[in-house]
């Protein structure tokens, strides 16, 4: 009797560490998420690009990726990336601004920037690749959505037109460089939400010269106004910051 009584302990000991191991393997897995967009690809300059976006986070933080991978390696300032992380409601959070290969290199994973607060989120990026006389400029698909908390999800694919005649909403709502607004919906550094000029927050450089000489110098954080939505009136401002993506534990781009 006494040797089935310990039988019987040993189980049900043997069945709580099995559900205490799976709890904690569920709590994992709930404080890290990450979501890619389909590839896109493009051929520039005799090139084959492809470029996708990513979101990811874990307990304490969430942030996009812009990711482009080429067959072989190609020269110094051929491709950039600009990552963008986006909230629920399409409004623009973080944006590493474009960034270019500053080696020979084949691959490149550019992060956004990361928000430690709590929310939905989504990344999409912009790309740009040398056609041997300037660039050529390309957005990816928008990434799934991750959460970090049950916030509902809202967001917006529509714009509107300003008394000045500027198109202003979501960044998302653009499929295409050519659907782009000219004010894009984001939040400064102070936790106001307003509007940044599209052709402000995207650093246009259209010549390889001009790019080698941006990687070079080293000053590739930047900031801009947040305006209300007229575009006249400054509300805050919008910081443009590259982090080091190679810090970042992420997924293998193939």
């Amino acid at each position: 009797m006494r040797k089935l009584k310990l039988k019987k302990l040993k189980f049900i000991i043997t069945i709580l560490l099995a559900t205490s191991v799976t709890m904690s393997c569920l709590n994992i897995s709930a404080l890290a998420a990450s979501a890619d967009s389909p590839t896109r690809n493009a051929t520039v300059y005799g090139i084959t690009y492809n470029y996708y976006s990513s979101v990811h986070n874990n307990s304490t933080s969430t942030w996009g990726y812009g990711h482009v991978y080429a067959d072989d390696n190609v020269p110094t300032g051929y491709f950039g990336i600009n990552a963008r992380l986006y909230n629920s409601s399409g409004t623009l959070i973080k944006s590493s601004g474009m960034q270019y290969n500053g080696s020979s290199v084949n691959s490149k994973s550019l992060n956004s920037g990361s928000t430690t607060t709590k929310g939905t989120y989504y990344s999409q990026c912009q790309v740009s690749f040398y056609n041997g006389n300037g660039y050529h400029s390309y957005l990816s698909y928008s990434s799934p959505y991750v959460q970090r908390s049950l916030a509902p999800m809202s967001l917006e694919k529509s714009y509107e037109v300003n008394e000045n005649g500027l198109t202003y909403g979501s960044g998302l709502y653009a499929e295409s460089l050519e659907d782009s607004l000219d004010l894009i919906r984001a939040i400064g550094i102070n936790g106001v939400e307003g509007y940044v000029y599209s052709k402000e927050i995207n650093l246009e450089l259209n010549t390889l010269d001009k790019v080698i000489d941006y990687i070079n110098s080293g000053q590739q954080d930047y900031s801009v106004p947040v305006y209300a939505e007229d575009g006249t009136t400054i509300v805050d401002t919008f910081e443009v910051v590259t982090e080091d993506s190679s810090k970042k534990d992420r997924k293998s781009l193939k």
